[in-house]
């Protein structure tokens, strides 16, 4: 009979164990993971807040009416790729 409660003592410990080990590896893993969340995060309100300080410039342009023509082309050709219909664009294919 005591040999049995040794047995079970014993299973039990093992399980015990076990069961720790379980729970510290989770826990490593969930911080790992919090930790690259957060600087995720931290990386995306930095682009956030460049983009609002770009957003306030171009607002502060459209508020003084700056805004001219070469404006609007330069703006046009470099982030829409955009030409005059008359226009040939011609790409530079050679690699620096």
């Amino acid at each position: 009979m005591a040999e049995k409660k040794r047995k079970r003592s014993r299973i039990m410990l093992i399980a015990l164990a076990a069961f720790t080990v379980y729970v510290l590896v989770s826990l490593y893993f969930i911080n790992v993971d919090i930790r690259e969340r957060r600087q995720d995060t931290a990386y995306l309100q930095e682009q956030i807040t460049e983009q609002q300080i770009q957003n306030e410039e171009l607002q502060e342009i459209v508020d003084k009416g700056e805004v001219d023509e070469n404006y609007i082309i330069r703006q046009a050709r470099e982030k829409l790729n955009f030409a005059f219909p008359d226009e040939r664009v011609f790409q530079d294919i050679v690699g620096n």
